[in-house]
Order: structure tokens, then C-alpha cells, then sequence
């Protein structure tokens, strides 16, 4: 029996879904995937799109439900979006699979130094569940 997949993907430049899909689903044809696009405000040269396998502990970063308790994989996701914000100089934008997880990582990294990490580099503003007003929020910042 075929299985359907959705992978909706929102603020991507069109250049950069075909890297996605090639980062996401490497053997998966192309001409298996139906793309829909439109124009965007941001220009494609200030886009890159990262999938981020492993953690700079070596740990597969992976946020399946079972998952998502693990303190370990939590850290070194928070590690990586330190080690991001350090080199990468203008905005970063943070998609977490819900808004559980999306609390859990902030409650997880404001207990331990990550947190100060990130904030050392970028100011932190996080989505609310069900609308996403950013306040004071600065093109150099960082969106979760």
C-alpha cells in the first residue's frame, strides 16, 4: 500500500526546499515530491537550511515522542543552536516538532549554561501557542 508523506515547509526560499528534501529524504526521486511555491521577502542568498544529524556530543539529535525525555539529547540539541548562533551573524530561526518540546527545550537549556550561551549571541523569542507575536524582536535575534 503507498504511503503518503507531508512535509510542509513554510519561509523557505525555492532553492532551498530542494536541499531540504535532499538532506531529509536522500533516496526518495525527485519527481516524488509536489512542491508548491511562492515569492519571498527574505532573498535567497540569506538563506541556508540545515537538517542537523548529530550533536557536538556525538548524539543522534532526534525528537521522537519517546524520545523527547531524554535530558542527554535535549543538551546537545542546546549545544548546537549555541554552537550556530556563535558563528552565524544575523538571524536564526528554530522549528521544534510542537510547542511541548519547544518548552521543554527552553526550560532545559535555561538550566543549564546553554542558555547564557545562546543569549550571549542572540536575544531569544519564542513563539506562544496558537500565535506567534514576537516582541521586540531584532533581525539579529534568535526565533524558536
Amino acid at each position: 500500500m503507498p504511503k503518503a508523506n507531508l512535509l510542509c515547509v513554510c519561509a523557505l526560499a525555492p532553492h532551498q526546499v530542494a536541499h531540504l528534501q535532499q538532506q531529509l529524504f536522500p533516496t526518495v526521486p525527485a519527481e516524488r515530491f509536489a512542491v508548491f511555491e511562492c515569492g519571498h521577502v527574505v532573498p535567497p542568498d540569506a538563506f541556508l537550511t540545515l537538517a542537523v544529524p548529530r550533536g557536538p556530543n556525538g548524539l543522534r539529535i532526534h525528537t521522537e515522542f519517546q524520545e523527547r525525555g531524554n535530558d542527554a539529547i535535549v543538551d546537545d540539541l542546546a549545544a548546537t543552536v549555541a554552537a550556530l548562533v556563535r558563528v552565524i551573524p544575523a538571524g536564526v530561526v528554530c522549528f521544534f516538532p510542537s510547542f511541548a518540546y519547544l518548552q521543554r527545550f527552553v526550560a532545559r537549556a535555561q538550566a543549564t549554561a546553554a542558555w547564557a550561551a545562546i543569549q550571549r549571541y542572540k536575544r531569544v523569542r519564542a513563539a506562544r501557542r496558537w500565535h506567534a507575536a514576537w516582541v521586540d524582536a531584532a533581525p539579529t535575534g534568535l526565533a524558536v
